[in-house]
């Protein structure tokens, strides 16, 4: 235990210090994406995959034209690596560069396209 202590007041001392060495830069901006939406879901709950009743409804279809919507971004910014964030699509990670290469590491596509993946569509 006593081994511990200083080496967690290291620790906490050494990322405080390193969160405060670099410049950071968070941005928050729109913009227009291609996307295929879902259609109308279906209201009857799902009774007959697996057995279990789930309170849930599920969406069938999808629209086969996309239509250009608006979408919230957050950019993160530091010395090494450019992130893209969009928190109306459940907060993923949409794209990220690495700043001395200039090469995306996470590609960004352009386009959403919300597909079956899960229970519920």
């Amino acid at each position: 235990m006593k081994i511990l202590s200083p080496t967690l007041y290291f620790c906490i001392y050494f990322s405080f210090y390193v969160s405060f060495s670099q410049n950071s830069i968070i941005s928050e901006y729109s913009k227009e994406l291609n996307t295929y939406n879902f259609s109308d879901p279906n209201p009857i709950p799902i009774l007959t995959k697996n057995g279990k009743i789930y309170p849930y409804f599920t969406f069938d279809g999808y629209q086969i034209n996309s239509t250009k919507e608006k979408f919230k971004v957050i950019e993160l910014e530091n010395n090494y690596v450019k992130v893209f964030v969009t928190p109306e699509l459940g907060g993923k990670v949409w794209g990220a560069i690495e700043k001395s290469t200039g090469e995306e590491f996470i590609y960004r596509n352009e386009v959403v396209k919300f597909r079956n993946i899960s229970m519920r569509g």
